[in-house]
């Protein structure tokens, strides 16, 4: 997460039966990488420097969660040679994610491409044991008033509501 891309390529990727299907509700020759967050928070799957060299036009890049028997799509884009892009930035849970590459972004062959990939991470500061909640949120750690006193500061920003909260 959050660290320098990693080459990858589908040169020589084989396609499993128990593939899951890509954008084109197909599946070519894959590679397969895995991440996990360490909270919520919006994920983003970039890929850079796709160079693709069989008769395909690029790659599609699927982003799953769960285990590799039942996944549900957290995004899927096709992706050219010669460029780049991400996946649409989604927000998920902590847990371990799936990216799926597959060499083909038109589904008329197997591309064999090389390529570039890196995960963006930016946890949600109000997710639990984030830094952005409040430390008078509940009653018990009310902020001090004090007369005649400069001002402070206050936010509602992660502010949770409590079983306790007066109506």
């Amino acid at each position: 997460l959050n660290n320098a891309p990693i080459n990858g390529t589908t040169y020589c990727a084989t396609v499993e039966t128990t593939d899951w299907n890509d954008c084109e509700s197909n599946t070519e020759n894959n590679v397969w990488y895995s991440f996990t967050t360490p909270s919520n928070g919006d994920i983003t799957v970039n890929l850079t420097a796709i160079a693709c060299f069989g008769s395909g036009a690029g790659v599609d890049v699927s982003v799953f969660a769960g285990n590799c028997s039942a996944f549900t799509t957290n995004g899927c884009l096709a992706m050219s040679s010669g460029g780049s892009g991400s996946v649409p930035t989604f927000t998920g849970p902590a847990g371990t994610y799936y990216v799926m590459i597959d060499g083909d972004n038109d589904g008329s062959a197997t591309a064999l491409c090389d390529f570039d990939v890196d995960v963006d991470f930016t946890a949600d500061p109000c997710a639990a044991g984030g830094s952005g909640t409040p430390v008078n949120d509940d009653c018990a750690n009310a902020a001090t008033l004090t007369e005649n006193a400069a001002p402070i500061s206050g936010t509602v920003y992660c502010a949770t509501a409590e079983a306790t909260d007066w109506n």
